[in-house]
């Protein structure tokens, strides 16, 4: 349900342990990883603990483990489909893999699309936890069109 969706949503991205942390180095320390767990558990769902490391796994960890539960998460390919799922009360995850970190966040069910140059094409909001927490579009959360995932179990 939408509402549920949202309100578990609204309450990681605004949780002040995981809001980006400015080191002193400069560098950020993210969060995204713990984003993605808490708002998977919080709905039900059994995602994203690496048992054998005893802890949350880190995002490109979670990607792994997407592509390698397909019981679990259906992978495709489509920002249209993403946003659609979204708003009809699916969770869903849109997914990029990186050399050192990845990033992970979940499609926010609202009726907006973004219009995005960079991506050539329209896109759905996310509920980004990352160097930014905050409701924004696609585009602005990765470099390139992310691959999308599909919560089934």
């Amino acid at each position: 349900e939408i509402p549920k969706l949202k309100k578990v949503m609204d309450d990681a991205r605004n949780d002040p342990a995981l809001q980006p942390v400015k080191n002193k180095d400069k560098s950020i320390t993210t969060f995204c990883n713990l984003g993605a767990f808490r708002i998977s558990q919080d709905l039900g769902f059994n995602h994203f603990w690496n048992e054998s490391k005893d802890r949350v796994m880190l995002a490109n960890e979670a990607i792994k483990y997407m592509d390698e539960s397909p019981h679990q998460f259906s992978k495709f390919y489509s920002p249209i489909v993403a946003y659609n799922l979204a708003n009809a009360g699916y969770l869903i995850y849109a997914a990029q893999h990186g050399d050192i970190h990845g990033h992970l966040c979940a499609i926010y069910p609202v009726q907006e699309l973004v219009t995005s140059g960079k991506m050539g094409c329209q896109v759905p909001m996310v509920n980004n936890i990352g160097k930014e927490n905050k409701v924004f579009g696609l585009n602005w959360a990765f470099s390139e069109m992310p691959d999308f995932y599909l919560c089934i179990s």
